[in-house]
């Protein structure tokens, strides 16, 4: 689908390449401007960030997920 109006990038803050993640209750967990290099690992780690199991170098939980707001 191409988006010939910018629509897509003006309303979800995102390039064309770019990803949304919505929470079931319409909030932004994620959201990247472009594709990235390793996306199952880039998902992998938001996913860990979103759920807290996300690791800090010193081997803590970050748990810095963010809402980013309603859709």
């Amino acid at each position: 689908m191409e988006d010939l109006y910018n629509d897509w990038a003006r309303l979800s803050g995102v390039g064309e390449s770019g990803c949304v993640l919505v929470r079931p209750d319409a909030h932004v967990a994620y959201r990247r401007q472009d594709v990235a290099d390793d996306c199952a690992s880039e998902l992998g780690r938001a996913m860990d960030e979103i759920l807290g199991l996300a690791q800090s170098p010193n081997g803590r939980a970050v748990g810095t997920g963010e809402a980013v707001g309603a859709l």
